[in-house]
């Protein structure tokens, strides 16, 4: 009877402990440090660190759209202080020879789309601006080679298979041209690219005449 007495009294103990424990507990976990309180904010040198990131994504968003609107000198200006301040960063060396390119600059051009794909050995879109810009020097060979790098990263890249077919034609190689173009069309298709598939189809029906 003491014994049972007794484990009675033990449990009130530990239940009336519990009841008093409880709210400290709760006070302690709703005073527990926020996820941002966690992280911390960022000291000075990391604060400078995100402002140059922000204003660089600013230049480039900037730069990319004086580039849409024919402003070629004013982008080439903005991608050329990108390119100074971060000359590891490929998209910087690639927007730049874009500039560079519709400037007829065709050397520092060929040298900056250089330049991005050592830095990015797999920027399809780097490959491709360079075979272009071959072409336009009449350079086939080139220009095929680096249609078919691009190619090689994105199979599906419907641009380099219409600037393709393009090499292939100048060179003389009908089969050849017009296949890259029905794969062309086929993606644009897909792509819901109306207008670029229009003028692919014009190509083919002009060139099977």
């Amino acid at each position: 009877m003491k014994k049972n007495l007794f484990r009675v009294k033990l449990v009130q103990t530990m239940i009336v402990g519990i009841i008093l424990l409880f709210p400290t507990f709760a006070r302690s976990q709703n005073e527990l440090p926020t996820a941002d309180e966690l992280r911390g904010k960022p000291n000075e040198a990391e604060q400078q660190r995100l402002d140059k990131k922000q204003s660089r994504q600013a230049a480039l968003r900037q730069g990319i759209q004086l580039y849409k609107t024919g402003n070629y000198a004013a982008s080439e200006t903005i991608f050329r202080q990108l390119v100074e301040a971060q000359p590891e960063e490929a998209k910087y060396h690639f927007y730049f020879g874009n500039a560079l390119f519709y400037q007829r600059k065709i050397e520092e051009a060929t040298q900056a789309y250089q330049e991005a794909i050592r830095l990015n050995p797999k920027y399809a879109l780097a490959y491709n601006a360079l075979g272009f810009l071959q072409a336009t020097q009449g350079q086939w060979d080139e220009a095929i080679a680096q249609y078919q790098k691009a190619l090689e990263i994105n199979a599906d890249y419907a641009e380099a298979l219409k600037n393709l077919g393009e090499a292939f034609w100048k060179k003389g190689n009908t089969a050849e041209a017009q296949n890259a173009w029905n794969k062309a069309l086929s993606l644009y298709t897909q792509q819901g690219n109306n207008k670029a598939a229009q003028q692919i189809q014009e190509v083919l029906n002009r060139t099977a005449q």
